[in-house]
């Protein structure tokens, strides 16, 4: 004999329930009383909501797990796109370090002395982390009082563009 999958009020139809009760009468040679098939009714209807409220609840649970998918993959995107941007500043910011390394080198070269400026100088991010200040405030107050005066002309090629 073949074995038979999962049985249950929604795998089997009403009309072989109906069969089987008529073929049990016409084995037993009685008719099938009506308090059994009342009491074969309730279970069938039991076993119907059953099935189908287990069936709901893997739906809800296929729901959550597909929205709760989304939102990894939602959150593992902005994650790549702000460590992008972090490698693109920092790389930004080693690249204008440079720059101003060489300036500075170039000017001292040309003066042939150190700037004496009563100007504080701008923090560098290496020099904030490492004294645990905020250099957000420090550098962009330095750097707005440290900007020279605009002068007639267009700006030297030097001019970092931001």
């Amino acid at each position: 004999m073949a074995a038979l999958g999962p049985v249950n009020a929604a795998t089997v139809p009403r009309k072989v329930i109906r069969e089987s009760l008529a073929d049990l009468g016409e084995h037993r040679g009685t008719a099938v009383t009506p308090e059994a098939v009342e009491l074969v009714r309730e279970l069938y209807r039991a076993a119907s909501d059953a099935s189908s409220s287990q069936h709901h609840a893997m739906e809800v649970l296929e729901e959550q797990l597909a929205d709760a998918d989304r939102r990894s993959r939602r959150s593992n995107i902005q994650g790549d796109v702000l460590g992008d941007a972090l490698l693109e500043r920092t790389n930004r910011i080693h690249d204008l370090e440079v720059r101003f390394s060489q300036l500075e080198s170039d000017w001292k070269g040309q003066s042939g002395a150190a700037p004496t400026s009563s100007l504080a100088p701008i923090p560098t991010p290496r020099s904030c982390l490492r004294n645990g200040t905020s250099c957000s405030n420090r550098s962009r107050a330095s750097v707005k009082s440290s900007k020279p005066r605009a002068r007639n002309g267009p700006p030297p090629k030097h001019a970092a563009s931001f």
